[in-house]
């Protein structure tokens, strides 16, 4: 019951991301760490600047072509915290940082995000983000 109650508070507050099926989201839902082809993916879907129906191929080549993350990860891969706050700084346009615009890097990027309470100070850097906390960051990021 509870994870039906986290997919639905999960659609409603994502509502930019529509193309997706319930089944991709549920398989994010349920890993204990997001890939570089899921991040890429939903995050390419809330930009709107994919057309694809499920993370794949061409969904890489379309985050490839945005020039977010150079040089670009293997995308079975699971990005660190601060892999990822480098990307979605870059995908959302934060650049209020001053430390981040002098040094574009993801560990300014996500002090950067954790100062605009999108990522939780909690976050261990060098680890990898859940499912779960991935949609949270991308949902407060959107807004």
């Amino acid at each position: 019951m509870k994870k039906i109650f986290i997919v639905a508070f999960l659609c409603l507050s994502l509502g930019s991301l529509h193309a997706q099926s319930a089944s991709e989201m549920e398989a994010v839902l349920a890993a204990p760490a997001v890939t570089w082809t899921q991040a890429a993916y939903f995050i390419l879907i809330d930009q709107d600047k994919t057309q694809q129906e499920s993370p794949g191929e061409q969904s890489w080549e379309d985050f490839r072509s945005q020039g977010w993350m150079e040089p670009l990860p293997d995308p079975t891969a699971q990005p660190t915290a601060q892999e990822l706050s480098l990307v979605v700084a870059r995908a959302y346009g934060y650049k209020d940082g001053f430390l981040y615009n002098l040094m574009p890097s993801g560990r300014y990027a996500l002090r950067e995000l954790v100062f605009a309470g999108v990522v939780p100070s909690s976050l261990d850097p060098t680890g990898t983000v859940s499912g779960t906390e991935f949609f949270k960051i991308l949902g407060k990021a959107g807004n």
